[in-house]
């Protein structure tokens, strides 16, 4: 819902008590490493068991009387599946991206930089580390 990368989530299930609230999470929770959750879905595809807590939670919808059972709202999961797929796709893409320029800053160092050497650092070192911090 809030549109946040694996690596976003972990840390909000940490910092916001909302998200620990609606986990039913301790509020001294430490909680966990974001490729957990990257394991998480492919053991769910692996398993062909993508549905499994999306129909749990149509099914404890039905008994709160909150969806009908023949009623006619979409409740189909696939395209948040492959979303959140391909968001994690993407974020190991950006995370490689960026391990990969502090490797080069080390090697290259201050002097040798190209010139589009700032636009790169801003955009995946930097982002990374406000969103992250």
């Amino acid at each position: 819902m809030e549109k946040v990368a694996d690596r976003g989530a972990s840390e909000h299930v940490v910092y916001h008590l909302g998200w620990k609230y609606a986990l039913d999470l301790e509020l001294d929770y430490e909680g966990f490493h974001s490729t957990v959750l990257v394991y998480f879905r492919d053991r769910l595809e692996e398993k062909e068991a993508e549905r499994m807590i999306f129909d749990g939670v149509v099914e404890l919808l039905m008994e709160l009387g909150l969806v009908k059972r023949k009623g006619k709202q979409r409740l189909d999961s696939t395209h948040v599946v492959g979303y959140v797929k391909a968001m994690s796709w993407l974020e190991c893409a950006v995370e490689t991206l960026r391990l990969g320029l502090e490797d080069l800053e080390v090697e290259v160092g201050r002097n040798k930089r190209p010139e589009f050497w700032e636009r790169l650092w801003g955009l995946y070192v930097q982002r990374a580390i406000s969103i992250g911090g």
